[in-house]
This record gives structure tokens, sequence and C-alpha cells, in this order.
């Protein structure tokens, strides 16, 4: 009876809990596999980081970077903010940036599962819902931009992988676009619906 009480529990929140629990498991996972990588790479190419502009990204965490490219992307505007770095600078802890990396993955995918969780709930047009996904389909022009800019660049910067990166981000705009549009469009025939029903009313 408990046991099934708590199933009843979670399981409106079971594609949230999955989703944000999983991917931070594998973040952590590819995050540590580049780490050891790295530390091969530089025991064969000790003087590689100073040879003009190469930079290495380790598989493994070029991997973790594609899967959540938007979440690479809006980390990395995060801890190269002023804000950010004068919180660093106060608790004197630089390896407290990747903090917000998982931070913002779990609220990322956190956010993925309730859209999944909430699928087969019809939500009302509302002012708010429509300034929500008008917000979402701006940023997924900005990861458009922001992906075709690093594809474009990352040849001439040296960045290992930088293209990939780059096709990831687009992947993920083009996709979030699509999503956000739809839910635009379904949120303006509701509200068309409406005004036609009180007009006829």
């Amino acid at each position: 009876m408990q046991v099934t009480g708590l199933e009843d529990q979670v399981k409106p929140y079971r594609w949230r809990i999955a989703l944000s629990t999983v991917n931070l498991a594998i973040a952590a996972l590819l995050s540590v596999l580049g780490s050891r990588e790295y530390r091969a790479f530089s025991q064969l190419h000790p003087h590689a980081r100073y040879e003009g502009n190469f930079i290495y990204i380790p598989p493994a965490q070029l991997i973790s970077d594609c899967i959540n490219a938007p979440v690479f992307v809006l980390s990395h505007l995060v801890e190269n903010s002023s804000l950010w770095r004068s919180f660093l600078a106060h608790i004197a802890a630089s390896s407290y940036s990747n903090v917000i990396f998982y931070v913002l993955l779990l609220i990322f995918w956190w956010w993925i599962g309730w859209r999944i969780d909430i699928r087969s709930v019809r939500n009302n047009a509302t002012f708010s819902s429509a300034l929500f996904w008008t917000t979402c389909t701006l940023l997924s022009l900005a990861f458009l931009y922001a992906g075709i800019r690093i594809f474009l660049i990352a040849p001439s910067n040296g960045v290992s992988g930088g293209r990939v990166i780059g096709l990831s981000l687009v992947i993920w705009g083009l996709g979030l676009f699509w999503y956000s549009s739809r839910s635009l469009r379904r949120f303006h025939f509701q509200g068309r619906d409406k005004s036609s029903t009180r007009a006829s009313s």
C-alpha cells in the first residue's frame, strides 16, 4: 500500500525526475572521463596549451557539451558575467564555477520532463503563456545564431571539436524553435476560438 501510494505521488513527476537525474549522472560521469582524457593528452603533449590558439576538448567532455548544448552556452554566459566573477572572488574558489553548469542542467532537463509530464493537459491561451513561448522562440534563434557562429569561427580559432558543438547548438535551436512556434500557434488558435465563441454568444 505504501509503495503504491509513493508511486502515485511520483508518477506526475516521473519524466522530470528521470531526465534531470539521469542527465546529471551522465554529465558527471563524462566529466570524470574527460578529466582523465585531458590528463593523458597533457602527458603526451605537455606544451600543446601554449602552441598558438589550440584548445583541446576531451571527447567525453565534447559529448557532454553536445548533449547539453543550451546549458553549455547559458552556463558560459553566467560564468563570464561580472556578478558571478565577483561571487567567486569573495569565496576565493574558482572550482565552484562548475556548479552553475550542473544547476542549469538540472533546471533545463526538469523543464523538458515537465513538458512531457503535462503533454496530456490542455493549456489555456493566456498572456503569460504566450509571453513564455515568445521568449523561448527568441532563445531558440539565439541558439541558432550562436551555433552558426561557433561552427564558422571554430576552425580559425583551432578549437578541438568546436564545429561539433556549433552543429549541436543549431540542432537544439531548430528543435526549440519548432516546438515553441508550434505552441504559439496553438495558443493563437485557442484565443481565436474563444473570441469566436464570445461573438456568437
